[in-house]
């Protein structure tokens, strides 16, 4: 911020948020003593809106670049009744100076930056796929049948269920399963609940 405060040309690109452009553009007006310029990349905030409420008085222009701009090397003008002539002309000759610069490859650097750019677009873009899951409850018989072999939504289930019925559910493996519906004698189950692992090879 301190480097604003002594600027005579400012480029803005926060999130497109109303309130935070005028706030931060007028902070910086208030702390800056040269009558700077600024020049928004604003998408959707209109530019009159900016320079009424930050107090700016002409000297602010929208200067948007098409993303990604390292692709789609376009550059968008956008002015008020009260943008300066002479603010007006700097930012089409700036403008003209970019596309001048003659660059038609891409650094590592850019290339990498590009990738996550279009992967940080694609995926704001594209929603969310739900996760489905079969799921059947006989209350009166005490069962529930889910169909997943996947350990995170069992755990998120037994929570659920913990929480909001009281009820703790009990994974049925073979092992549980002879344990709570096996119908076993006393003696069975005396030698059922001593089993253990054996090692049938080295």
């Amino acid at each position: 911020m301190e480097a604003a405060h002594k600027s005579n040309l400012i480029f803005e690109a926060v999130s497109e948020n109303r309130a935070l452009k005028v706030k931060l553009l007028s902070d910086i007006d208030k702390n800056n003593p040269n009558k700077a310029w600024y020049f928004t990349n604003t998408s959707s905030v209109p530019i009159n809106l900016i320079e009424s409420e930050a107090g700016l008085d002409g000297r602010i222009l929208g200067f948007h670049f098409y993303n990604p701009p390292a692709v789609q090397r376009l550059v968008e003008l956008i002015t008020t009744e009260k943008t300066l002539e002479e603010a007006t002309a700097f930012a089409n000759e700036y403008a003209k100076k970019l596309k001048a610069s003659g660059r038609e490859f891409f650094s590592k650097n850019e290339k990498k930056m590009l990738k996550e750019h279009v992967i940080s677009l694609l995926t704001l873009r594209i929603p969310a796929t739900p996760n489905i899951y079969d799921l059947l409850w006989s209350y009166e018989d005490a069962s529930l049948w889910f169909f997943t072999n996947l350990k995170k939504p069992c755990e998120e289930l037994e929570t659920l269920f913990l929480t909001s019925f009281n009820l703790k559910l009990i994974r049925l493996f073979p092992y549980t399963m002879t344990e709570f519906f096996g119908d076993l004698t006393a003696d069975e189950y005396e030698t059922f609940i001593n089993l253990a692992p054996t090692t049938l090879m080295e």
